[in-house]
């Protein structure tokens, strides 16, 4: 008889990441490897901001795609208050957590389990492992000993960066990676190359860790929403609009959701299988009150922008050919990012602006050749083996073997690296032509810089609603 495998549509993208790696020995325990090893989240009572409310649903909503469930703890005064994010009108912030998927339960209840903790806002937790997410203006931050950033500032992308390197740490553990969830993790969207908090200056300096928002683009269009769209799509309804009305959005796909994209897409949610990716996405940004025009059909070669279509572009596709045509689209900024698809490599985030002084057509690592040796290798590991020597078909095996790992955390990790590039040059930076981050590693990311900033359409940023400091104490 032959032995039923999930099919390449169906089979959690995160969760195929123990499979290929060699951490689960079958398909049923790379689940239960990733339910055993899943976080607790808790809120301080304290957390009550708008950028504590981003990085709660950011830890909860990945959480819950990449683990399967999250437990989280809310204080009654949180759990009790208004949620504040976009698209969340009259909804308190138990009911956001709840709509993503998070199971509330009583501290002690969160204590049952040896899994870390990942703590957001003044909490004490007796555990063996915490992540405090924390976060100052463009500066993110998260710390195994408690201590907290001022949490300053609106550039919420800091929070959410914050709490996604969070939930990629916990990960890392459950796939055997013991060094992860005891480390501090940095990330400066300001200036990606100063990976450590200027900790000795009472006020460290808007050249250091970036200024308060301004200005926000006033157009943008999204090309592919998948995981990494979705990513992009996600911090994009964060932002602090004065006006979200303003801002027109162009979404770009030509697929419809199935239900792997549950375990990545930041969106979707049951019962949006086979919907138009296009739609799911337009209906939450119209929800927070941007304006969406749909494109359902691929980047072709003849594509040209209109001069009613937005010229700054974010690009997150998963093949090489419609990165090719960038460079000929007629956008005046576009960034593109791509993530690494292997066991180890998923981590991995690549970013190309444009224009730049090789065209995107020119780009050499977009131009050789593809090759199979990941999903040979895949096949190599016990869960495929044991599989096959069970009789399960050998065409869906390949198929799956050939899907590439996918995990939300690194899609918003990746999506606030890339939406960062535009809003640094609106407040005078010149943007990276290159830069390369592992989510998964200590490592600062590398980048080069060009020396020209493109003009980019703005329009007025909210001021920060949380401008309060704290003192870094655990």
């Amino acid at each position: 008889m032959n032995k039923a495998i999930p099919s390449a549509e169906d089979f959690s993208r995160a969760a195929k990441a123990l499979i290929d790696g060699g951490a689960a020995s079958t398909f049923e325990a790379a689940t239960q490897i990733l339910e055993q090893a899943c976080p607790s989240i808790v809120a301080g009572p304290d957390a009550m901001a708008h950028a504590h409310q981003a990085a709660l649903l950011t830890s909860v909503e990945t959480t819950v795609r990449a683990f399967g469930h999250a437990l989280v703890h809310l204080p009654p005064e949180v759990a009790a208050a208004a949620c504040s994010l976009p698209g969340h009108n009259h909804s308190t912030v138990r009911d956001a957590v709840t709509e993503a998927g998070g199971e509330l339960v009583e501290l002690d209840e969160t204590l049952a389990t040896s899994a870390p903790t990942i703590i957001i806002g003044k909490a004490t937790v007796s555990r063996e492992m915490t992540l405090q997410v924390t976060w100052d203006q463009w500066f993110a931050h998260v710390d195994v000993d408690g201590l907290r950033l001022p949490e300053r500032g609106n550039m919420i992308l800091a929070a959410v960066a914050a709490a996604a390197l969070a939930v990629t740490e916990c990960f890392k553990r459950a796939l055997g990676q013991l060094e992860a969830c005891r480390r501090n993790r940095s990330l400066n969207l300001w200036r990606p190359e100063l990976n450590d908090y200027p900790w000795e200056m009472a006020s460290p300096r808007d050249e250091l860790i970036g200024p308060s928002l301004r200005h926000l683009p006033q157009a943008v269009w999204f090309v592919g929403l998948g995981h990494l769209g979705q990513g992009y799509a996600w911090c994009w309804r964060l932002l602090p609009y004065a006006d979200p009305s303003q801002c027109h959005i162009q979404l770009q796909d030509f697929d419809r959701v199935n239900h792997a994209n549950r375990s990545t897409g930041m969106f979707v949610r049951d019962g949006d299988e086979r919907r138009m990716k296009t739609r799911v996405i337009s209906e939450a940004l119209e929800g927070a009150g941007f304006i969406t025009r749909i494109v359902e059909r691929r980047l072709l070669p003849e594509t040209r922008r209109d001069s009613t279509e937005p010229a700054l572009a974010l690009i997150g596709v998963d093949k090489v050919e419609p990165r090719r045509l960038i460079s000929d689209v007629g956008w005046s900024f576009a960034v593109d990012v791509g993530l690494g698809g292997g066991p180890t490599d998923f981590t991995g985030i690549n970013v190309h602006t444009f224009p730049a002084p090789t065209s995107s057509n020119n780009v050499a690592a977009w131009n050789a050749p593809r090759t199979s040796q990941r999903a040979a290798r895949a096949r190599e590991q016990k869960a495929y083996l044991s599989a096959q020597a069970d009789g399960a078909d050998a065409c869906g095996l390949v198929q799956l073997a050939e899907t590439s790992v996918a995990a939300p955390f690194v899609g918003v990790v990746a999506a606030c690296i890339a939406v960062a590039e535009p809003l640094r040059a609106l407040h005078g930076h010149h943007p990276h032509l290159t830069l390369a981050f592992d989510a998964g590693r200590t490592r600062p990311p590398r980048s080069t810089t060009g020396d020209e900033t493109p003009r980019i359409a703005f329009v007025p940023a909210q001021a920060s609603s949380n401008p309060q400091s704290l003192t870094s104490t655990p």
